[in-house]
């Protein structure tokens, strides 16, 4: 499983810088609907493996989880401050200096306040990107009637790509619960989440209701409950089918991985169902295949620092090179990607070493030996 997250990581540093010929692997804002399937999974597995059991087994996960996210995210965060006022050509929102400045002037520093509260807390982040920024008008719902030269809300902040860790928290922050439930009561949950997909845009403006399909927290718990499924789906699997169709499944899920864009050619509504369906049924082959490989977990554990320098590593590609590459479109080659992944995974590397493995050492004692390490 640490491979594959990994994979979905690094389909968002492509996305982010250039595509990859002969490599076509679904888009990063795809992947990040995997991955929240993939937390899903882990949240069932941990709350009700290492937890629950446990006399203070939500005090646990709750600190637990806030040592996984915070301390690495304020790190790279405080980094990418200083950045933005040193040296901001290599920040990853080189202009978010001189546009909080202008939101201070124009909106009031209750506006610029709560902006860096959510930054900071990454509680509400991903609210930012429903939000459209107009000087004149100052903050106000992205819709049709935006005009397009508006900045969107998610360009004010200072790692706009930590969306998703807004996302997470939320997430975090409803797991126990939903991981008492029945699972009659997570499908039905999951069915109304889907209906109201369906139904938002004839609800609200059609602009806003897709910002709000693609970030807001409440429309991504269906990805993280159909995780959640996952796992208890998991624990009934007969032995027999767990050895002989893991493979057939972990196939099909690679194959929609990488045939995604060829396959929505035919038809993308299918093509999407193909994908989160056969990702809620794989994964739990995905983790019971891969288990017991301590390479593949040390290699799963860059993925959240790979999803967190990225950017700084794209940043610093786009100003050196192409005093390298001065007579090629480097920011559009497949080289440029290449080295994307390799320096983020570099700095994933240090950060692992110097802070995440650190931190974890401390999150296992605390909660005893386990064979889970998420």
């Amino acid at each position: 499983m640490g491979s594959f997250r990994l994979l979905l990581a690094l389909a968002v540093v492509i996305s982010h810088s250039a595509p990859i010929a002969g490599f076509p692997l679904i888009s990063g804002g795809l992947a990040v609907k995997v991955f929240f399937m993939v937390s899903g999974f882990y949240m069932a597995l941990i709350l009700s493996e290492k937890y629950q059991p446990l006399p203070r087994g939500l005090w646990l996960f709750f600190s637990n989880r806030f040592l996984r996210i915070f301390p690495l995210f304020w790190l790279v965060l405080f980094l990418e401050i200083l950045l933005g006022l040193v040296a901001p050509q290599f920040a990853t929102n080189p202009s978010a200096t001189s546009l909080h400045q202008s939101l201070l002037h124009t909106s009031g520093p209750a506006v610029l306040a709560t902006l860096g509260l959510s930054e900071l807390t990454l509680l509400g982040s991903e609210w930012f990107s429903l939000l459209a920024w107009i000087p004149e008008q100052g903050l106000q719902w992205h819709t049709s009637t935006t005009p397009a030269d508006a900045l969107r809300g998610w360009q004010l902040t200072v790692m706009p790509h930590t969306w998703t860790l807004g996302c997470e928290i939320a997430f975090y922050l409803a797991a126990p619960w939903l991981n008492r439930c029945r699972s009659l009561w997570l499908i039905l949950i999951l069915a109304v989440n889907i209906a109201l997909i369906l139904c938002l845009p004839c609800l609200i403006d059609p602009r806003l209701a897709e910002a709000a399909i693609d970030y807001s927290a409440p429309l991504q718990f269906e990805f993280f409950i159909a995780g959640m499924l996952a796992w208890r789906s998991c624990q009934s699997w007969p032995n027999a089918f767990k050895k002989n169709a893991g493979l057939l499944l972990i196939g099909l899920l690679f194959t929609f991985l990488f045939g995604f864009d060829s396959l929505s050619q035919f038809t993308s509504s299918g093509a999407l169902l193909g994908l989160f369906t056969t990702a809620a049924v794989s994964i739990p082959a995905l983790f019971l295949a891969s288990r017991d490989l301590h390479w593949d977990r040390f290699i799963g554990d860059l993925s959240y620092p790979v999803y967190l320098c990225h950017p700084l590593a794209i940043r610093f590609l786009h100003e050196f090179g192409p005093s390298f590459f001065p007579d090629s479109d480097w920011t559009q080659s497949s080289a440029f990607a290449l080295s994307a992944i390799l320096l983020s995974c570099a700095l994933a590397w240090l950060l692992s070493q110097a802070v995440d493995r650190p931190l974890n050492q401390i999150r296992q004692r605390r909660v005893g030996p386990t064979d889970h390490s998420p």
